[in-house]
């Protein structure tokens, strides 16, 4: 069961929080779920271009959300991390 979900989105406010929720969970044996929503690029093209630029938004994105939370696991090893990368509005996302 997760016990604290934080939505980043690479701003210094959203790492505040992470680190927050990462502190809170490991007093409390928690878990964190780490979310990160993003939006179809509107990148023009068509065909296999946009099929290019596409993979690599989301693999761009995946990259950072794994980095970030190994960042937050290595700082707090008690602390079960999850995340998850979510095409939708952040708020949909977060609910």
């Amino acid at each position: 069961m997760v016990g604290i979900v934080v939505g980043v989105d690479g701003s210094e406010e959203s790492r505040h929080a992470l680190e927050w929720a990462a502190r809170d969970a490991a007093e409390r044996g928690g878990d964190v779920l780490i979310l990160r929503s993003w939006h179809e690029p509107l990148i023009g093209g068509t065909g296999a271009t946009w099929a290019v630029e596409y993979d690599a938004v989301v693999h761009d994105a995946k990259a950072e959300l794994d980095a970030v939370a190994a960042e937050v696991h290595d700082a707090h090893p008690t602390v079960s991390v999850l995340s998850a990368l979510v095409d939708g509005h952040p708020v949909k996302a977060l609910l």
